[in-house]
C-alpha cells in the first residue's frame, strides 16, 4: 500500500504552467521514517530538464529512486503535469523501474546528470529471480550432460578401437579340460564391413585376427535390453564348461564385454571359429545333397547332440582318480533349447558343428528345473509339450524337446537329397506348407493341436531308398508326441552310426579333437 505524504510547502508548490512544463520534487531520505531528511529541490521545469514520458499525464507525484554510485546518499524524485501536483507525494511500497537522465541547474554544488530510477516491485522481482535460477540450473545440467556424453563416447571409441580377446576362464568351479589350447588374447580382431547374419538380439560378423590373418566369427550382442546381457553370459558360461571341446561343437575362442559394460552399455562379443559354408539352413536352401553327404550330415549332427546331452559327471573311486585332474573335470547334460538348421554350421571341409548356446542350460539331474514352463526357442521347432506348457519338471524333458527338434532338422536334410527318385520339390522349412514364414507360438500351437499325427510331410518316394528309409524311421521316433516315448539323442546317433548305414555308404571317420 502506498503512503501519502503531505509536504505542506506553502508557496513552494507551483501551479502547472503552459508550454510543457512539469512539476517535480527531489529529496534526500536516509532513514525508513516517513519524513525526508532534506528537500533538495522543488518546482516546475521545462521539458528539456525532465523526460516527458515519465511526467506527462501524471496526476500524482509518485516517488522514484535515483541511482547514485555508493557511498553517495540515496535520492528520490517524482514529477507530474497537473496544478499543484507536487504538493502531495505518493511513496509506493514497491517502486517501479524507469531509466532517464535529468539535468537540474540548481542541483547542490554542481550540475549533475541523474540517471534513472531503479525501483523494482517485489511482486515482479521474485518470479524473475526464480526463473533466472531455474534457467541457470537447467543450462548447467545441459552443459554437464553434453560433457558427460562426449566423454562417454570418447571412452567407447577408444574401447572399440582396441578390442582384445579374453581367454576362457579356468577356475576350480569350471576347470578347463586341457583340450582348449590357449588363445592369444593380445591379438586384436578387425571386423569385416559386411554382416553375415542379423538376428533379433545379435549380429554375426567375420573377423580377422592380426597378424596371422586367421578368420573368426564374431557374434555381437548389443542393445539396452537386459536379455542381451543374459544371453551373452549364458552362452559364455556354456562354452566355458569342461568337456565342451568336440568336433561337432563350434570351437570357442573367447569373449569380450563384461569389463567394459559400464563404458559402452551392453555390447558383448562371442568369438568362435569361422565356418566357410555358413549354416545348414543356407546350404539346404541353395543346393541339393548327395546321399553320401546326407548320411554324413545326419551322423555328425546326431553325434554332436548326443555329446551335448551326455552327463559327464564322474565319481572318484580311488586315490588314483583323485590325483588325475582330468577325472574331476565334469559337467552334467546340456539342453540346447533352440536346436534348428540355422544353428548347425558347416565348415570348409563339410564337417558340421552345433552353435548358439545363448538359451542352453546345464541340467542337474538331482534338482528340478526352475521356471519349467518357460517357452524358449524358435516356435517352428518347439516340441508340443513346450507349446502347451506341459513339459515335465524332470530335467530329461528338456533333452527330449531337443530330440523333437532333431527330427525336424533331419527331415530338412532328407528332403534335399537329390538321389531320391521322382522328387525335386524346392526347399521348405518344417510346417511351411501349414503356417506363415515366421509363425508365433500360438500359430504353431494351433497347427499341432489339430492332431497328434500332424508332422512335416514324408513323400512315398522317399521310402524307396533303403538308407533314406532307415533315417526316416529314426526321424519318426524323434518327433513322437509323447516325450517319454521318443528315442534319445544317444539312440539316434547309435542308429545313424550302425552297420545298416555303414554297409550302404562308407563314411570317413570323425575323431574327437
Amino acid at each position: 500500500m502506498a503512503t501519502l505524504l503531505s509536504l505542506n510547502l506553502s508557496g513552494k508548490s507551483l501551479p502547472y504552467q503552459d508550454g510543457k512544463w512539469y512539476c517535480s520534487i527531489i529529496a534526500l531520505k536516509k532513514n525508513k521514517n516517513e519524513n525526508f531528511d532534506r528537500i533538495l529541490d522543488i518546482g516546475c521545469y521545462k521539458e528539456q530538464a525532465l523526460t516527458a514520458s515519465t511526467c506527462e499525464n501524471k496526476n500524482e507525484c509518485v516517488m522514484k529512486k535515483i541511482y547514485r554510485p555508493p557511498p553517495a546518499d540515496t535520492y528520490y524524485r517524482c514529477c507530474c503535469d497537473k496544478d499543484y501536483c507536487n504538493n502531495d507525494i505518493i511513496w509506493p511500497d514497491n517502486m517501479t523501474t524507469i531509466y532517464e537522465t535529468v539535468t537540474l541547474d540548481n542541483w547542490p554544488n554542481t550540475t549533475t546528470n541523474l540517471t534513472a530510477v531503479v525501483g523494482i516491485s517485489s511482486g515482479e522481482l521474485i518470479p524473475k529471480i526464480v526463473i533466472g535460477c531455474v534457467g541457470g540450473i537447467v543450462l548447467i545440467m545441459l552443459i554437464c550432460g553434453l560433457i558427460a556424453f562426449l566423454f562417454r563416447r570418447r571412452l567407447c571409441d577408444k574401447w572399440h578401437a582396441c578390442k582384445r580377446l579374453t581367454h576362457p576362464q579356468n577356475s576350480a568351479s569350471v576347470p578347463d579340460t586341457g583340450e582348449n589350447e590357449p588363445f592369444l588374447f593380445a591379438k586384436s580382431i578387425q571386423l569385416a564391413p559386411q554382416i553375415i547374419k542379423k538376428g533379433r538380439f545379435c549380429t554375426i560378423h567375420m573377423g580377422i585376427i592380426s597378424p596371422s590373418q586367421e578368420r573368426v566369427i564374431v557374434k555381437i550382442l548389443a542393445g539396452n535390453d537386459t536379455q542381451c546381457s543374459a544371453l551373452y553370459k549364458q552362452e559364455k558360461m556354456i562354452y566355458n564348461l569342461p568337456n565342451m571341446k568336440h568336433d561337432n561343437i563350434l570351437k570357442f575362442y573367447g569373449s569380450i564385454g563384461e569389463e567394459s559394460a559400464d563404458l559402452c552399455s551392453v555390447t558383448y562379443w562371442i568369438v568362435t571359429e569361422y565356418c566357410a559354408n555358413g549354416s545348414l539352413y543356407d546350404m539346404l536352401k541353395q543346393s541339393l545333397l548327395s546321399l553320401e553327404l546326407v548320411i554324413e550330415f545326419v551322423q555328425q549332427i546326431t553325434r554332436g547332440l548326443d555329446y551335448l546331452h551326455k552327463d559327464m559327471r564322474t565319481t572318484v573311486t580311488s586315490s588314483a582318480d583323485i590325483n588325475d585332474v582330468t577325472s574331476l573335470q565334469t559337467r552334467s547334460s546340456i539342453a540346447h533349447r533352440d536346436f534348428k538348421s540355422q544353428n548347425v554350421l558347416i565348415r570348409e571341409n563339410m564337417s558340421v558343428c552345433i552353435c548358439d548356446f545363448g538359451m542352453a542350460v546345464c541340467l542337474n539331474q538331482n534338482t528340478l528345473m526352475p521356471n519349467q514352463h518357460n517357452q524358449s526357442g524358435t516356435p517352428r521347432y518347439m516340441a508340443p509339450e513346450i507349446l502347451e506348457c506341459t513339459i515335465s519338471s524332470d530335467t530329461s524333458a528338456f533333452l527330449q524337446s531337443d530330440v523333437y527338434a532333431l527330427g525336424l532338422v533331419l527331415w530338412e536334410i532328407v528332403s534335399r537329397c537329390k538321389d531320391i527318385e521322382d522328387y525335386n520339390d524346392p526347399y521348405q522349412m518344417p510346417y511351411e506348407d501349414q503356417c506363415q514364414l515366421n509363425p508365433s507360438i500360438p500359430d504353431m500351437y494351433t497347427i499341432l493341436k489339430k492332431s497328434t499325427s500332424i508332422r512335416p510331410k514324408i513323400h512315398e518316394s522317399w521310402y524307396k531308398n533303403s538308407s533314406i528309409k532307415y533315417i526316416l524311421t529314426t526321424i519318426e521316433h524323434c518327433w513322437v508326441q509323447d516325450p517319454d516315448a521318443r528315442i534319445t539323442a544317444a539312440t539316434a546317433y547309435r542308429r545313424m552310426s550302425s552297420s545298416c548305414i555303414q554297409s550302404i555308404v562308407p563314411t570317413a571317420p570323425v575323431v574327437d579333437v
